[in-house]
């Protein structure tokens, strides 16, 4: 057992002759409190309010815009990167 903070592993065990291998099994208990968690603020949308057919109008005429300017693929994705 390798540790670089000895005080936090205890109860050391090796396991011998449990299976045919060269292999020992180890099991040791870690002391660690536990760490208070922040609370993740989580943006829900809400897709009832959502008009998909001017969103696919939207998304169909952009996706052609960027398509059609450029012959470069690099070009093409650097654009449709600054979309967003």
């Amino acid at each position: 057992m390798f540790t670089t903070v000895p005080d936090l592993i205890s109860e050391i065990y090796s396991y011998q002759d449990i299976v045919d291998s060269d292999h020992n099994f180890v099991s040791f208990k870690v002391h660690l409190a536990p760490t208070t968690s922040r609370s993740v603020s989580k943006e829900v949308l809400n897709y009832k309010k959502v008009n998909f057919d001017e969103l696919r109008k939207t998304l169909s005429f952009i996706l052609g815009h960027v398509a059609m300017l450029d012959d470069n693929l690099d070009n093409i994705v650097s654009d449709w990167e600054d979309l967003f």
